[in-house]
């Protein structure tokens, strides 16, 4: 379930906020209508955690039950 769709508060990347509403667990796949760059694990704060597994326009992330991830996405431009 996606919870929140924002800019950063220091970039022109963008912030989402995603969790497992079922409380089983979830393997989410995310396609965009662009590319991406980076896609970075970040903490409520927009911290970095780590990396994310993307594929120019796909995110993949597994969710343990209930959990709850904040992702920062870096969107390809025509510069990058």
């Amino acid at each position: 379930m996606l919870s929140c769709l924002k800019l950063a508060e220091d970039s022109d990347e963008y912030i989402l906020r995603l969790y497992d509403a079922t409380g089983e667990g979830a393997e989410a796949y995310i396609t965009f209508d662009f590319g991406i760059v980076s896609a970075k694990e970040v903490d409520l704060m927009e911290r970095l955690v780590g990396d994310i597994y993307f594929n120019d326009n796909k995110l993949f992330l597994l969710f343990k039950p209930f959990e709850i991830k904040t992702i920062r996405i870096k969107p390809k431009t025509r510069n990058s």
